[in-house]
């Protein structure tokens, strides 16, 4: 994959400190992680592939550069500034990058670190506790728990949180968010308790969002046309 590479390394104090087969290791890991930064640890391929051995020991080098996501992956903490700049809903180039990072579970923030720094693995064994709280209170909400916590009928979490990947729903959250609010008081949606109220997966998969909305609750419909008489008074709801 063609990305930016960052010459000006060659100058930086910490990069010229590290002995030549970590400076490899540094620009394996940039090269094969993915568009959001983020590198499944290969140790034995990257060991392999620089001539030298390698291992997680040698992370530790790279001081706060390198972060780690809930799954146990490497992230590289600047690579989306460096590569991105800010990135943007609107830009469909960056589409498939929110998608990595809701499903990395990474902040789309670019001000602070993806996790806790590694400094050995006996601290970020002993610190785990405590970078959990941390990062829930400087993470806000990533945007599917806002649209669950949103929609009215909670049910099928994990489908749900399927389909909100497959059609890319990060980006088009506020869209999403307008149109929950007005299919929630919508007549289909409020009479009977609720009970027709669809699944948040089958809303997701079949783009409710899209939908025209329909009257709200007790507004009436009629078509016109030689059937009039009989479908008066009949109510027709979009949602």
């Amino acid at each position: 994959m063609k990305r930016f590479t960052d010459t000006a390394k060659w100058s930086k104090q910490w990069f010229q400190d590290l002995p030549p087969h970590l400076k490899c290791f540094w620009n394996f890991i940039c090269d094969n992680a993915d568009a959001a930064g983020v590198w499944e640890p290969n140790f034995k391929l990257a060991s392999f592939q620089i001539g030298k051995t390698v291992s997680e020991a040698d992370l530790i080098h790279f001081g706060d550069r390198v972060g780690r996501t809930e799954s146990g992956k490497l992230a590289l903490v600047s690579f989306i500034e460096f590569q991105y700049g800010k990135l943007s809903a609107d830009c469909k180039a960056h589409i498939p990058v929110f998608r990595l990072l809701e499903k990395h579970r990474l902040p789309h923030s670019l001000s602070i670190p993806y996790t806790k720094a590694i400094h050995s693995l006996k601290e970020e064994e002993e610190e785990k506790e405590t970078e959990t709280e941390t990062e829930t209170e400087t993470e806000g909400p990533i945007p599917f728990e806002q649209f669950w916590q949103a929609y009215p009928r909670r049910i099928g979490k994990g489908n749900a949180e399927k389909a909100w990947e497959k059609h890319g729903c990060s980006a088009l959250l506020p869209q999403i968010l307008t149109a929950v609010r007005k299919c929630k008081v919508s007549a289909d949606w409020t009479k009977d308790a609720g009970q027709f109220i669809p699944h948040p997966a089958t809303w997701l998969n079949r783009k409710g969002w899209e939908d025209e909305m329909g009257p709200r609750s007790g507004a009436t419909s009629t078509i016109p046309g030689e059937h009039e008489s009989i479908l008066k008074g009949i109510e027709i709801y979009e949602c």
